[in-house]
């Protein structure tokens, strides 16, 4: 925000709308009217997977991206009473319980739950999935140990796995994920699971705004995206800026995917 703010000449101001991985921000948004100065920042599950899985109460048609920004890699962490360290030892602990308590930030349609229950489906592992309002309350509860097992984003696990607070067990990026002091998580796909994801988040405006404004939005983010970069890589996202034809060609490698999971 401060980088557009400062690109564009007038204040960005960021407002959070919670619910089921973000579709509840997706119906606010697409009420309101196509003025392009009120955009959403979303998931790119909200327009390219959710509509494939689950009935949404809005148009994903009527979302123009304007750009992807950075994205975020998913982890499967366990609470350290689990024993486990990675997904056979996990599936041996689920087979002698019974089943699992399972946090996720949404049910059908949220990228959380959809990776959970296509990977606990292939292992075979029963699942009661438990719905929070954000990835740091499913954190704060594997660390609590209220929960066996979450799915959070990676800086967030990050700094739980490097203090022992929890076992970071399976990365859903497909080369797997590198803790600063621990080494290499694993993938999901090393581990047997073909399933692997990073989901970028993406500025959607709506159909109808005015292209002048779409023009200069995007002009602003191509402007500022060395130093967005930059940024991203001190939080520990993966930055994926990208506008125009190369926006076009993510995009349409990223259909194939969630119909592929979605199937």
């Amino acid at each position: 925000t401060d980088l557009l703010s400062s690109e564009l000449g007038v204040p960005v101001v960021v407002e959070n709308v919670k619910g089921n991985g973000g579709q509840v921000a997706a119906i606010e948004y697409m009420n309101k009217e196509a003025d392009g100065y009120t955009l959403l920042y979303t998931s790119d599950v909200v327009q390219y997977l959710s509509p494939l899985v689950s009935n949404i109460e809005y148009d994903p048609e009527q979302m123009v991206p304007i750009c992807t920004t950075a994205s975020n890699g998913f982890g499967l962490i366990v609470n350290s009473d689990t024993g486990a360290t990675n997904l056979e030892e996990f599936k041996a602990y689920a087979d002698e319980v019974g089943s699992v308590t399972c946090g996720v930030t949404g049910k059908t349609g949220a990228i959380t739950y959809e990776l959970l229950n296509n990977l606990f489906k292939k292992m075979e592992i029963n699942a009661d999935f438990i719905v929070y309002d954000n990835g740091p309350a499913v954190t704060t509860d594997v660390v609590g140990k209220h929960i066996d097992c979450g799915i959070a984003i990676d800086p967030q696990n990050d700094q739980y796995a490097q203090d022992g607070s929890v076992n970071y067990i399976a990365s859903f990026l497909e080369d797997g994920h590198a803790i600063e002091g621990l080494g290499k998580v694993e993938s999901v796909t090393s581990q047997g699971y073909d399933i692997a994801c990073a989901n970028p988040n993406m500025i959607v405006c709506k159909a109808g705004t005015d292209q002048a404004i779409i023009d200069k939005l995007t002009e602003s983010v191509e402007k500022i995206k060395d130093e967005f970069d930059t940024k991203c890589e001190e939080l520990g996202y993966t930055p994926v800026v990208t506008t125009g034809d190369e926006l076009e060609s993510y995009i349409a490698d990223l259909k194939v995917l969630y119909e592929d999971m979605a199937k």
